[in-house]
């Protein structure tokens, strides 16, 4: 089980197992280590997976598709900002100059000292806390989310009640209005209708506004069946649509004043953070003997295939320029080729001098 493990850390993690070989037993078990707990994440992350996609479509057979197909992006991306993490093949050692006399310093100079000393992180540090919080965060609600699903359920259940009852009362607002728009018009007419009784000359208007009137009551009559029957469908329709509805938005705010969101936060941005750190260890610690014998392989790679492409370049020239000897070490302007870290002095560093240096140096034989 254990070989197995450390196996999938060669996939996982592009290392080398011809050089697992080599190492010791304790350097083997960081890569055990490694392996377990990205394993374990993963596992993590198919759960949170499924869940989000639960709550955007409660049907379980296309969550477990999708979601696991979420998943294998979201370890891609993951398993990416990891593997990324390499030591440089060729690194320049500034040479530490010895302080002989110690001044004292004051406040500012403290200051500036331990501002020159304090590494702020690169662009690609910064990146890469971005993108992995990213997906912690993606990971970290559905979770959450997961570990009290019957509280979750009696939530959405309550906003579900909510939203039906915010529909009804709006339905019946509309109802209100229009009925109030029809009374005013009934009471209008029937008001007209009384001051026009007592003229006889009147009588074929009062007609006309009676045959309205009798009209306008007909449509307000309508107009009640017909939003008596509408409503029932559309509260029917609606209950429908709500009974298998998740709010992942507020189901989400809810879950951050979950008391276990702040110990599944640190949990999973802790196993994110020493990913991170194991491979960083295994591949720039110099005590571990996997950093350096990967190291040495590599170099030697790239040392061989430029000496190889030196000497056909080299060779070509020849043909060409028969009467012309070249060498390419000799023309580069770097002294450490392929690396090119340390550029050749070609010309002397130039020092100012007096007008008087300048005209003894010229006149002296």
């Amino acid at each position: 089980m254990r070989e197995r493990v450390i196996k999938i850390s060669v996939g996982l993690f592009g290392l080398e197992y011809e050089l697992l070989e080599y190492v010791r037993e304790e350097e083997k078990n960081i890569f055990f280590k490694l392996s377990f707990l990205f394993l374990v994440l993963a596992s993590i992350c198919i759960a949170s997976s499924i869940v989000l996609f639960f709550l955007i479509c409660p049907i379980l057979w296309v969550a477990m598709l999708v979601g696991a197909l979420l998943a294998l992006i979201l370890l891609s991306i993951i398993r990416f900002s990891i593997l990324t993490i390499q030591r440089s093949l060729f690194e320049e050692h500034i040479p530490e100059i010895p302080i002989e006399t110690i001044q004292p310093l004051n406040t500012k100079d403290k200051l500036h000292r331990f501002l020159n000393k304090f590494k702020f992180p690169g662009i690609e540090s910064i990146m890469r806390i971005i993108v992995n919080g990213i997906m912690g965060f993606l990971i970290i609600f559905p979770i959450v989310s997961l570990l009290h699903f019957k509280g979750l359920e009696s939530l959405n259940q309550q906003k579900r009640d909510q939203v039906f009852n915010e529909f009804i009362s709006s339905k019946t607002n509309t109802f209100t209005s229009e009925n109030n728009r029809f009374n005013d018009k009934i009471k209008q007419l029937e008001k007209n209708l009384f001051s026009l009784a007592s003229i006889e000359s009147q009588c074929g208007v009062y007609a006309v506004k009676n045959r309205e009137l009798n009209k306008l009551k007909t449509e307000q009559t309508q107009y009640k069946v017909w939003f008596t029957s509408n409503l029932e469908m559309e509260s029917q329709r609606l209950i429908n649509n709500l009974s298998t509805k998740y709010f992942i938005i507020y189901t989400f705010s809810k879950a951050i004043s979950n008391p276990d969101f702040i110990f599944v936060t640190l949990a999973i941005f802790g196993l994110l953070f020493y990913l991170h750190y194991l491979q960083h260890s295994i591949k720039s610690n110099e005590t571990y003997q996997y950093a350096r014998l990967a190291k040495e392989k590599y170099v030697s790679i790239v040392m061989k295939d430029y000496h190889q492409t030196k000497l056909k370049i080299e060779k070509t020239l020849s043909n060409k320029f028969p009467n012309h000897k070249i060498d390419l070490d000799k023309i580069s302007r770097w002294k450490n080729p392929p690396f090119n870290t340390e550029e050749k002095i070609i010309f002397p560093t130039r020092n100012s001098i007096l007008k008087s240096e300048l005209l003894l140096a010229l006149t002296t034989k």
